[in-house]
């Protein structure tokens, strides 16, 4: 089963899709001004929540797959090298590695 976790607000956060498709939703979340998103949270039985997803909010999107599955679509079975970047932006619009452009300074 693909799954993904979302890190926000200091806790954790379960969505039963790969971490690309929550990175897609999430960027049409925020292209619309922001919006709320469904997630699971607890441990065992999850409970259904609801997440304020709006511009400049930190998460962080964890694909919680295992590598060595045979289904997790990685024909190498390493994930891809991506660049850091803001949700939101487009890939190469800020640099994250260094917090005084993300931040503007």
């Amino acid at each position: 089963m693909k799954r993904s976790l979302i890190r926000y607000g200091g806790e954790e956060y379960v969505i039963g899709e790969p971490a690309d498709d929550v990175t897609r939703a999430i960027d049409a979340i925020l292209a619309a001004g922001g919006g709320w998103y469904e997630v699971g949270f607890g441990r065992g039985e999850l409970r259904p929540t609801q997440l304020l997803i709006t511009p400049g909010v930190p998460l962080a999107i964890i694909d919680a797959n295992d590598p060595d599955d045979a289904g997790s679509g990685s024909t190498s079975g390493q994930s891809e090298a991506r660049q850091p970047r803001t949700l939101g932006e487009s890939p190469g619009g800020v640099d994250v590695e260094d917090p005084s452009d993300a931040i503007g300074w």
